[in-house]
């Protein structure tokens, strides 16, 4: 779906704007679909599996690199020091991955406010991202700060007049919750937090 938004500042951004809001009991949503819903398929395209980020993570050699792995985790979580809070995770992240925690890209202290394009591209850049590499993934506890990452990504490269079509990266939303809870998967830790 083509149509969509993300409101910058979320509700508080929205009333301060003076926009309408409204209380009580929603309305059923109508059209298409079982229950009157709007049946939404899996944005598959911008989506990747633990395998392909396997085999991103296997060919990253450093700069020049043609696929980064992004991690949205927090500093200590993602050098391993920090427990995992879900329990039998291992701690730790994706050999090869770079730690962007999803916070660093928001306002000072509104974690639902992205800070302006210009700042985002600079802590992408000074974190060692490479902004035109052709292949960014992104990943974080359970793909949800993963997901904001993606939409950081894609707002710097829609302010470098990206193909619109071009999200900016693709989300391993099975993160470290799959990656970390799989014996088969490689994991690095660090004492850089």
């Amino acid at each position: 779906h083509h149509n969509v938004f993300i409101l910058n500042g979320g509700l508080p951004a929205w009333e301060a704007a003076g926009g309408a809001v409204e209380s009580g009991e929603p309305a059923a949503p109508t059209g298409s679909g079982g229950g009157g819903g709007y049946p939404v398929p899996p944005p598959a395209k911008f989506m990747v599996a633990a395998d392909e980020v396997l085999e991103a993570s296997k060919g990253i050699k450093g700069a020049g690199s043609k696929e980064q792995i992004i991690d949205a985790r927090a500093e200590a979580r993602f050098a391993g020091t920090a427990p995992e809070p879900r329990p039998g995770i291992e701690p730790g992240h994706i050999p090869g991955s770079i730690n962007v925690n999803f916070a660093r890209l928001c306002a000072e202290g509104d974690v639902t406010t992205f800070r302006p394009v210009a700042e985002m591209e600079k802590i992408f850049e000074d974190s060692g991202v490479d902004l035109a590499a052709p292949k960014l993934f992104t990943t974080c506890g359970s793909g949800v700060t993963g997901a904001a990452v993606s939409f950081g990504l894609y707002m710097v490269k829609q302010a470098k007049h990206a193909d619109p079509e071009d999200l900016g990266s693709y989300l391993y939303d099975g993160s470290w919750t799959e990656w970390g809870g799989r014996s088969d998967l490689p994991k690095e830790v660090s004492q850089e937090a």
